[in-house]
């Protein structure tokens, strides 16, 4: 009986009726598999510096403040998604508004900082001495230390990833799993093609391609 009632009612849906249904539940079923913070809003961060202090401020979850230390100078500030990064001259700030909390960095003295990449989910700054990355959905620091004779040639960011290729190595980051994954290079092997799409970053060498992503902790070699 229920069986007949069912296939009466799909005989009276209009065809774009029928059709949204399906769509949506293909739509939160897809959502349902993803990490759970994915479904909830997303806190946007704004960031201000004043009077000694920088403000992360969000829409719902009020204002944290840190204060900066004795001849400390703020040297760049940008936020964007869930998370907020300052570089001082002697420290890197970190804010995340899933954890609402302040977390510092400290750079060594002869430390530069060369370049800052900001996502939504996370950030890295790189610098003459290491990697830091930022784990905004964890609101936690890791680093990656490089050789005295490793020199950075690309960086290639996408979605909840990003990729840097060195003379020796590629390190991978994601958003999602802890710490940096590296794939060491053979001396002579050249990295010509960066492809990145959400979650997953292609790098293609003279002998092999690499894949990272999102959800994995390594790097995947295709031949």
């Amino acid at each position: 009986m229920m069986e007949r009632k069912a296939q009466q009612i799909l005989r009276r849906c209009p065809r774009r009726a029928l059709w949204w249904f399906c769509t949506t539940l293909l739509v939160c079923g897809t959502a349902a598999w993803g990490p759970s913070w994915l479904s909830a809003r997303v806190i946007e961060v704004v960031l201000s510096v004043q009077n000694g202090k920088v403000s992360a401020i969000t829409p719902t979850s009020g204002t944290r403040e840190i204060s900066l230390g004795v001849g400390e100078t703020v040297l760049s500030a940008a936020a964007k998604g869930m998370n907020g990064i300052v570089v001082s001259s002697t420290r890197l700030l970190a804010f995340s508004s899933e954890t609402m909390t302040w977390n510092e960095q400290s750079l060594d003295v002869n430390e530069q900082v060369l370049d800052r990449r900001v996502q939504g989910t996370f950030s890295l700054v790189r610098t003459n001495q290491r990697l830091h990355a930022f784990r905004a959905t964890l609101g936690r620091w890791v680093e990656e230390r490089l050789g005295p004779n490793e020199t950075v040639k690309a960086t290639k960011g996408a979605g909840h990833l990003i990729a840097v290729v060195t003379n020796e190595r590629v390190l991978g980051f994601s958003a999602f799993a802890g710490g940096f994954f590296a794939k060491g290079l053979s001396g002579d092997e050249t990295v010509t093609a960066m492809d990145g799409r959400m979650d997953v970053i292609v790098l293609t060498t003279d002998r092999r391609r690499l894949i990272l992503r999102a959800q994995q902790n390594s790097w995947e070699e295709l031949q």
